[in-house]
């Protein structure tokens, strides 16, 4: 009887000496890789809100840099209507110029013309 106990007692000490020698490690690891994991993906998230957050004030800097451009293509717009104006205005301002050159000289001439009448007489 007692060799039959010492006999379930040393098979049942080889399975506890399994458990602890063989299982135990393992089972260690697993609870440090589920661990790991679980401060992986808190990381993970972390991250993912922080590049969230850089896309939301990208985002908002592009917005602004887009209204800026429109603002500034109808300024460009303005000032190239304007300098048309100008340009036109200052052709048609050099055309009565010469215009009126064009009639100082006449002036001029027919002024010769009564001064060598006015003195031939």
């Amino acid at each position: 009887m007692q060799a039959m106990a010492f006999a379930r007692m040393k098979e049942s000490l080889g399975k506890v000496c399994y458990k602890v020698l063989i299982l135990a490690p393992r089972y260690q690891a697993v609870v440090k890789l589920k661990r790991v994991e679980k401060e992986l993906l808190v990381k993970w998230r972390e991250k993912c809100e922080q590049l969230e957050e850089e896309g939301r004030v990208l985002s908002q800097k592009v917005n602004k840099m887009q209204t800026e451009l429109a603002v500034s293509e109808k300024k460009h717009e303005e000032y190239k209507r304007i300098h048309e104006e100008l340009k036109e205005e200052m052709e048609s301002k050099e055309r009565q110029r010469q215009e009126h050159l064009k009639q100082i000289k006449e002036l001029e001439k027919t002024v010769y013309k009564l001064c060598l009448l006015y003195t031939s007489d």
